[in-house]
């Protein structure tokens, strides 16, 4: 699932979506065809990830996949997270540096964020990001 315009544009086969309405059906149908988890991409809506979270959460389905990049970083690690892709997202939490240039927003992908503030990252801050996820038992991808 990603928003718009989906990350592998064309080569997108799942659902994009927009609408915080829209999660709710869009998951129970997915849940339907025998899918194990719900994977999510970069370019979703903070609060249609959120909602994902919710709708996984009460249907007792596994979330997976990249965090988005409009999401505050203060919601990336909850108790309904799942899994993190390719550790996407950590950058934000563990920089010196609060915002991205232009260019990377412009690009509204994980892996320009991760890439621009990965370039400050403070130890303690990935030592806290680190006990949270385990905490929370996150599990993370890095292939």
């Amino acid at each position: 699932m990603d928003g718009y315009p989906p990350f592998w544009g064309n080569l997108h086969n799942g659902p994009i979506l927009l609408k915080v309405d829209s999660v709710e059906p869009v998951v129970i149908d997915q849940i339907k065809k025998g899918y194990e988890f719900i994977k999510v991409y970069n370019r979703l809506d903070a609060a249609v990830y959120k909602k994902i979270e919710s709708v996984c959460s009460a249907q007792n389905i596994k979330l997976a996949g990249h965090i988005p990049v409009k999401l505050d970083k203060s919601d990336m690690l909850t108790g309904q997270t799942g899994e993190i892709e390719h550790l996407s997202g950590y950058a934000r939490l563990t920089s010196n540096i609060d915002t991205v240039s232009a260019n990377v927003i412009s690009q509204n992908s994980d892996l320009a964020y991760d890439l621009e503030l990965a370039k400050s990252y403070s130890l303690d801050k990935i030592k806290i990001a680190a006990g949270k996820t385990r905490d929370l038992n996150i599990w993370n991808c890095r292939r």
